[in-house]
């Protein structure tokens, strides 16, 4: 067995462990929370004279208000923690109101808590302690013992029926304001922002579990021999040979928890260790903590948090944020041959390896990481996942063309990745038909689970030209193209002396105001006038750049203030925008618009419409404008084991009627949904239904402008761009990308924009032989 293997069965082997610990860590810390708030809003009623004096000496107005409120949230709160009723609702309250409550009274004891002292650092902070625990009950909720558990489990399948009352109690909320509706939502569905409270608390605990631990083993190595006259005082065998273990544990435990190395392996490791050395040598300090009396809080309790922190990170890794992703792609081992040809393995195939096929693939081989009789499959024409937010960028020469793809089989190590083109599908027969390459190899896919992620084409409308002439901005070709195409236009007209010719070389037409569009144009302008200066024949005003839009506004998805923001902050670079106007033809002289206007232009950039994939056609499921129907779990209703997502699906939206949006935002969460619901029918469980309402929306306009509307709240300018850049730093998969994109982004501030074209033809040889000719008297006679 070699190194990798070993690794791999370790890895395995802790997660198996840390599955059954899942009912365990949300129990306790509901349990451990739950007490703490009841036993200090008993301690508040009971003393509610001297709870009032203390609010009125901090500087809280009404403070026998606050007190009575503070009391009763702590008791109802407390309550319905113990119980796991409402927990992420009642977390993220109990979460707001220690924040408040935090920085009024407790600013002394949050802030100097971490000058240096003895014992385990950080850990005695309670009101930071008590905000991680709320902030891990708030992004998984109360656990698999709890009374939401089983009304989730008493409660039916979302139908249609049930969709139509959803969307009548949402309107019949639209008479709130809209401030406080959009948070009153965040609170009554946290779940909208559980995958980012996941990270914030995986980061949160690793760094305040690692650093105690780093302290604490510093701290007994420097004082070896008084830590081992402890041990022996309090009958440890060897007590040297036991300091100095703990030292050494503790230490290499807290830096590996801090980066982020191992950090399961560690947390379990950690948590034995520590049940020895409590259950040795503080059996009297754990039972006393635990006796009511004293101070009204209960988690001064270090060893009981540090188990239960442990035991967290144990369930859920390391977050994002830590290099055990990163290395998960080298040492963990590949068992998909081996999964494929077991007896009575179920075979799930996903076709499209975009957002939607991505994620569900990567969720897929998150849930059946140690289970041999699942077999996940991954087709896709492209061996990459590419990152379309940053498309533009490529074609601007802002990011290298590399490095807005994720290669497929990077991402994803557990699950079987097949490069090839989908022919055809038989629902009945449950095959699957792939090419692959230019020589014509076939081969059949059977699966008992199909997912439907092909996603979508340009649609062209039957304008005459566009689909001969147009250039589109949908695949890392199409970008290297236009790249190629704003260089060779520009040493073209640097060089020709006819004007007519110049302006129709120099003049870049841009089709749609959607996002595509208005970022397409914002980056190739900046492009194009940025790099006019290596070109002394070309003036400022020889570039021409128009956006021809059909709608009254650009950017029609954001509020209007933003669209006239960007229309606005175009214009006055150099843009002209045209409103209300369509392209109805491209030809040799130019392109023709809706109102009879020639403009005249070599260049023409479609981004004004999509369809879905032809391959959907062949299908005998219900379509709606050529998109598979769905329901809410995202299942193909009258076909059971088929699934759809993303661009070729009609998703109903449960959140604001009608059907979702094709973006990445939904893509992504559909397919994480549709793994989990895969992963249900295949135990027998109950469908989650697919619930979520759109974040935010951003547009970069370049030169470090954009726009931006995000829970309501719109940004624009240098903030918007800044929050463009950060957003879609941090959803770029994986870390190696975010690196050299990071890198990319910086090297643009120091140095021009790159002028080199990138060439895709192969390049020249040695012509071949021509045939040798017989000389005149050596011919033979025809007939002969």
């Amino acid at each position: 067995m070699t190194i990798r293997d070993r690794l791999g069965w370790l890895a395995r082997l802790v997660r198996a462990l840390a599955t059954r610990l899942e009912p365990v860590a949300p129990l306790l810390t509901r349990l451990v929370l739950g007490w703490a708030f009841l036993r200090t809003g008993y301690g508040k009623l009971t003393q509610f004279a001297d709870a009032v004096a203390f609010f009125g000496a901090v500087g809280i107005p009404f403070p026998r208000l606050g007190a009575a409120l503070v009391t009763t949230l702590e008791l109802a709160g407390g309550a319905l923690l113990c119980l796991g009723l409402g927990t992420r609702s009642v977390a993220v309250l109990l979460s707001f109101t220690m924040v408040v409550a935090t920085l009024t009274a407790d600013r002394a004891q949050l802030f100097g808590s971490f000058a240096a002292g003895s014992g385990y650092g950080p850990i005695e902070v309670v009101p930071l302690l008590f905000l991680l625990f709320l902030l891990w009950l708030a992004a998984d909720g109360g656990g698999l013992v709890s009374l939401d558990r089983l009304l989730a489990r008493a409660r039916p399948a979302i139908g249609e029926a049930e969709a139509e009352r959803v969307l009548q109690r949402s309107a019949a909320t639209a008479v709130r304001p809209k401030t406080a509706r959009r948070w009153w939502r965040l609170v009554r569905q946290p779940d909208l922002l559980a995958p980012h409270l996941r990270s914030v608390a995986a980061l949160a605990t690793r760094v305040l579990v690692g650093y105690a631990m780093l302290r604490a083993g510093i701290g007994h190595a420097s004082a070896l021999e008084a830590t081992a006259q402890s041990f022996a005082n309090r009958g440890v065998p060897l007590p040297a040979a036991a300091a100095l273990l703990l030292a050494g544990l503790e230490s290499v435990g807290g830096l590996g928890i801090l980066v982020g190395l191992g950090t399961r392996v560690l947390s379990l490791s950690l948590g034995v260790v520590m049940t020895v050395v409590l259950a040795t040598t503080e059996r009297a300090r754990l039972v006393e903590a635990v006796v009511p009396g004293g101070e009204l809080w209960v988690l001064e309790v270090v060893p009981l948090v540090l188990l239960m922190l442990f035991a967290w990170l144990a369930i859920r890794g390391a977050g994002r944020l830590a290099l055990d992703p990163v290395l998960a792609t080298r040492f963990r081992g590949r068992h998909s041959a081996r999964r494929a040809d077991a007896a009575g393995s179920k075979r799930i195939v996903i076709l499209g390896g975009g957002f939607g096929g991505m994620y569900a693939a990567m969720e897929l081989e998150r849930i059946f990481a140690d289970d041999p009789g699942v077999h996940v499959t991954l087709v896709n024409q492209d061996n990459f996942l590419l990152f379309t937010p940053m498309l533009h960028e490529v074609a601007a020469s802002d990011l290298d063309v590399t490095h807005i793809v994720c290669a497929a089989r990077k991402l994803l190590t557990q699950v079987e990745f097949v490069n090839g083109e989908v022919q055809g599908i038989d629902l009945g027969r449950r095959e699957v038909t792939l090419a692959h390459g230019d020589a014509g190899l076939r081969h059949v896919l059977r699966y008992d689970h199909l997912v439907l992620g092909l996603g979508s084409v340009t649609n062209f409308h039957g304008v005459p030209g566009l689909a001969e002439g147009a250039y589109t901005m949908r695949t890392i070709g199409d970008a290297i193209a236009l790249r190629n195409r704003l260089i060779g236009n520009m040493e073209a007209a640097s060089v020709v002396a006819d004007a007519n010719e110049r302006a129709r070389l120099l003049t870049f037409v841009v089709a749609g105001g959607g996002f595509a569009g208005v970022e397409t144009v914002a980056a190739i302008n900046d492009f194009a006038r940025e790099t006019r200066r290596f070109y002394p024949a070309l003036r400022e005003g020889d570039i021409r750049m128009v956006l021809v839009h059909s709608g009254d506004r650009i950017l029609p998805e954001l509020s209007p203030q933003l669209g006239d923001y960007a229309r606005n902050k175009l214009t006055e670079r150099g843009v002209e925008v045209r409103l209300q106007t369509r392209v109805k033809g491209l030809g040799a002289d130019g392109a023709t618009l809706g109102d009879g206007t020639v403009l005249p232009t070599r260049t023409l950039v479609w981004t004004a419409g999509t369809a879905p994939h032809p391959l959907l056609a062949t299908l005998p499921c219900a379509k709606e404008k050529g998109r598979v129907v769905v329901d809410a779990t995202l299942a193909v209703p009258s076909f059971p084991g088929l699934w759809s997502l993303g661009d070729c699906a009609v998703v109903p939206d449960l959140a604001r009627g009608g059907s979702c949006p094709p973006t990445a935002q939904h893509a992504t969460r559909q397919g994480r949904v549709l793994a989990g619901n895969i992963a249900a029918a295949l135990r027998g469980q109950r469908a989650r239904p697919f619930r979520f309402r759109m974040l935010g929306q951003l547009a970069a306009l370049g030169r470090r402008s954009g726009v931006a509307q995000i829970l309501g709240l719109r940004f624009s300018g240098f903030v918007a761009w800044w929050l463009w850049r950060s957003i879609y730093l941090l959803k770029l998969p994986g870390f190696e990308r975010k690196v050299r994109v990071a890198l990319d982004w910086t090297l643009d501030l120091l140095f021009t924009k790159d002028l080199v074209k990138c060439p895709t033809d192969r390049g020249p040889r040695v012509p071949a032989a021509p045939p040798k000719t017989a000389p005149a008297g050596e011919l033979e006679p025809a007939g002969r």
